[in-house]
């Protein structure tokens, strides 16, 4: 990817996406990050590289007290309003006493399964936190897959130009939130 596109100006490479299991940011993802970045920076000395960390790319507490040198790194966050709350958005104000850039990469209204309803009263809490603190965020799904998290009606077309009918419950959330961001 570098080598192809690490000449465009708006490329945004996400490596380590939601890593899990047994592993932790110091013995597993920072050297994996580290080998990758180096590959990437050989073709795009420039571009944003968003990096995951542990337990679905929530442990960015552990990313801010032992960050990667490269200037030009974020760490991913990801959460769902019905599922993550208030301990989720302090490691955010945590990482980023550190100093540490946080680009949330993935988020639902819903629950992390991408169902279970569409929490807006919380969302809402969440997406104003984001902008108050000015971190990027990308919702999660733009599909036409039958869950709460998925931004468009089934049966909606893949080629867009979407009417409000053919948005479900979240995608006219977070169309309203697009269009409310400062």
């Amino acid at each position: 990817m570098a080598r192809r596109y690490g000449d465009y100006p708006n490329i945004i490479y996400e490596i380590a996406n939601e890593p899990n299991g047994p592993v932790n940011w110091n013995q597993h993802i920072r050297p994996y990050a580290v080998d990758v970045i180096d590959t990437i920076r050989a073709h795009d000395p420039n571009n944003l590289i968003i990096v995951g960390t542990a337990t679905w790319s929530q442990d960015i507490h552990d990313a801010a007290d032992n960050p990667l040198s490269d200037p030009n790194v974020a760490y991913a966050l990801h959460f769902y309003a019905g599922t993550h709350g208030e301990e989720l958005r302090s490691r955010i104000d945590y990482a980023r006493s550190r100093n540490a850039a946080i680009f949330v990469s993935e988020w639902g209204v819903s629950q992390a399964t991408g169902d279970g309803g569409v929490f807006e009263q919380e969302t809402r809490v969440w997406i104003d936190f984001l902008n108050d603190r000015r971190i990027s965020w990308v919702n999660w799904n733009l599909s036409d897959k039958v869950e709460s998290s998925a931004a468009l009606a089934p049966g909606a077309s893949a080629r867009g130009g979407w009417t409000q009918a053919q948005l479900s419950e979240s995608g006219r959330l977070v169309r309203e939130l697009i269009k409310e961001r400062p």
